[in-house]
């Protein structure tokens, strides 16, 4: 299956991003960008308070069957509360987001149940890691995986994603 959004953050400068598949522009929120080396090219520094990058609900994919949710981080220190590399809504769709003691976490929202699950390793900082949290609905299974390892796994009644009409968000919770 083709990615439906790829944000790469390999600008280097400026106050905003483009996302790969639509090639809309997308403005960085927050006090200022911040960008760093990252593991290929730039990346973009988000400091977990201000920082996010906001794809409104009507432009946003429509997401159903199931989800896959990637990306790199490299933890300067652990959040203060869970913190989202990317979510549609507080507990409306999907999250994908690291706690406080540097787990990962997937948490989906299926009918009217919020379903969560929680790595069983944990991110050391200032260290790269590729992270990615799944849910089909089909079969049910929830998983998280730390370098391609899978580190977390449940298997839930699997019904369709519920449909949020929150922007999805990288970056600052929705609160």
């Amino acid at each position: 299956v083709s990615p439906v959004r790829v944000w790469s953050f390999n600008e280097g400068v400026g106050d905003s991003t483009t996302e790969g598949v639509s090639g809309e522009d997308a403005a960085i929120e927050g006090h200022r960008s911040y960008w760093k080396r990252g593991v290929s090219g730039t990346s973009l520094a988000f400091d977990g308070y201000s920082t996010v990058i906001r794809e409104t609900a009507a432009t946003a994919p429509s997401i159903t069957d199931g989800v896959t949710i990637e990306g790199w981080v490299a933890l300067g220190a652990y959040p203060w509360n869970w913190t989202p590399l990317l979510q549609q809504g507080h507990e409306e769709s999907y999250y994908l987001g690291i706690g406080p003691y540097g787990h990962v976490g997937l948490t989906v929202k299926v009918g009217d149940r919020v379903e969560k699950l929680e790595s069983t390793k944990r991110l050391e900082r200032k260290r790269w890691y590729h992270v990615a949290g799944t849910y089909d609905a089909a079969s049910g299974s929830m998983r998280v995986f730390i370098d391609g390892e899978p580190i977390g796994e449940r298997t839930i009644a699997g019904e369709s994603l519920a449909q949020s009409k929150a922007p999805v968000q990288i970056g600052q919770a929705k609160i």
